[in-house]
């Protein structure tokens, strides 16, 4: 058995790496809209008009007939 060269002796191919995960693309940075009185907006699928900003980080919308203070975050442009 001289000369032969054993399985477990053997030199190993390197084992493949797996492929680097891809990078993740940069978190997108969303800006308010700054809303003016009169401006109209969407709220949950219902449009209306911006009325006025409040302290509390929310804005009072007219819809309809019903003014509704709501978060300013939920507003869309319409």
């Amino acid at each position: 058995m001289t000369g032969r060269i054993l399985p477990a002796a053997r030199p190993q191919k390197p084992s493949p790496q797996p492929p680097a995960p891809p990078a993740a693309p940069p978190p997108q940075i969303r800006v308010a809209p700054t809303w003016r009185p009169g401006d109209r907006v969407r709220w949950q699928g219902y449009s209306g008009t911006f009325l006025r900003e409040t302290v509390d980080d929310q804005a009072e919308v007219l819809i309809g007939t019903r003014t509704l203070r709501l978060p300013k975050g939920e507003l869309r442009p319409a």
